[in-house]
């Protein structure tokens, strides 16, 4: 996660010019920095977080992380109406509580993943790929090239369809503010009730 996070970061902190140099409005283009700016750590306790509750659910824990996510969604209301409107920070403050919340939900779960979680798979799960006992395992060749027969597939089918969706909001933004702004509400309406469907 960390190696793919150095250069993501990279490219968020260019977004204002990027999206300058594709023709997008100014101002959109100069509050989508400021965003992603305070974003950018919330991505990567997200990311920590998603591993995490990945690793969970494999191993039969979905109540935990479920209600954890429920009380920090809560709670990410609460931050959004701080940082946004009691603060004043308009589009850094959605960014601040994002990775509020993100962190919040890391150290939740880390902690109910040490306080929970049976000790023998604790033992199994949190391991060095430089043991001598786990180096077979973690790099059998044969495992190794089953799961990318699976997973390269799995991944091109999932971002292909993540990528329709954002180019579309993309090329929204060449029309105007306001098309994008229909175009996001309209995203994230379809995601409300694809998600269920998604997460069945």
């Amino acid at each position: 996660m960390t190696l793919i996070f150095v250069p993501v970061s990279l490219f968020f902190l260019q977004t204002e010019r990027v999206f300058k140099a594709m023709g997008f409005d100014g101002s959109a283009s100069h509050h989508s920095q400021l965003y992603l700016t305070a974003y950018l750590p919330g991505i990567y306790f997200l990311a920590l977080f998603d591993s995490n509750r990945r690793f969970l659910n494999a191993v039969g824990h979905q109540n935990g992380p479920m209600l954890i996510q429920a009380v920090a969604t809560g709670m990410h209301i609460i931050w959004c109406y701080i940082f946004v409107d009691y603060l004043d920070l308009g589009a850094r403050g959605a960014g601040i509580a994002s990775s509020i919340s993100f962190f919040t939900l890391m150290i939740c779960l880390y902690k109910y993943t040490e306080l929970k979680l049976e000790s023998y798979i604790k033992e199994k799960a949190w391991f060095s790929p430089f043991q001598a006992d786990s180096k077979a395992d973690c790099f059998d060749k044969k495992g190794l090239i089953d799961y990318f027969k699976h997973a390269v597939p799995s991944t091109c089918m999932l971002c292909m369809e993540s990528w329709a969706f954002h180019i579309m909001t993309l090329l929204s933004a060449l029309i105007s503010v306001k098309a994008t702004a229909v175009q996001v509400i309209s995203l994230n309406i379809g995601a409300l009730f694809y998600m269920p469907t998604l997460g069945l």
